[in-house]
């Protein structure tokens, strides 16, 4: 079982969201499809029983990397309603590989 599929199966409402990968883009393409994907979530969540305001965001690898890209730099956050306001203002950090065995030792604790 996946990370997705044990967070929805715990009544979480899960996104995956994807970006185009080089060859096919250049930069900042990735940041742009990342960015874009974050936005549309946040602006409709709530049609799928989320909350824009408890969303906890995550990725792999270089997804990892790209989403922490976007929401520390302004010029990628593409609507009006900046995620990073509201809420608490805190992160719960990120991690390498152990982090990631963490997490999912925790989804599997769900």
């Amino acid at each position: 079982m996946n990370v997705a599929e044990a967070l929805c199966g715990n009544g979480m409402v899960t996104v995956l969201a994807n970006y185009r990968l080089s060859p096919q883009v250049r930069h900042p393409e990735h940041s742009k499809d990342a960015a874009r994907a974050l936005t549309w979530v946040y602006q409709n969540i709530q049609k799928f029983g989320g909350d824009p305001q408890r969303m906890h965001l995550m990725g792999h690898s270089a997804g990892a990397h790209l989403l922490a890209y976007i929401m520390s730099n302004q010029q990628w956050i593409l609507h009006q309603d900046d995620p990073r306001e509201e809420g608490s203002g805190e992160s719960a950090g990120g991690g390498g590989v152990p982090g990631l065995a963490a997490a999912a030792r925790a989804v599997r604790a769900l």
